[in-house]
């Protein structure tokens, strides 16, 4: 089985998103919706593995080539970049 791989930003960014803990410390009361999205990407074999269907609507983002994002409030998103 093939899954994504997650290349973060930064090393600070990447590791508050690797640890449960850091994620509820550092973005408390969208810390789950977070888990939850990055849990989805890390198990997607690939972007059509993604739901592209509300709540969590998969979309691309306009102006960027291969980059999209996942819903996880009406106003915060989380982006990524497609490499595949």
């Amino acid at each position: 089985m093939v899954v994504l791989k997650i290349h973060y930003k930064t090393k600070k960014l990447e590791k508050i998103l690797t640890s449960d803990r850091l994620i509820k410390k550092e973005y408390n009361e969208i810390a789950n919706k977070i888990m939850a999205r990055i849990s989805e990407l890390r198990t997607a074999e690939n972007l059509s593995k993604v739901s592209h269907l509300p709540p969590v609507r998969r979309h691309k983002l306009k102006g960027y080539r291969n980059r999209f994002a996942v819903d996880l409030s009406k106003k915060l998103s989380l982006s990524f970049l497609f490499n595949g």
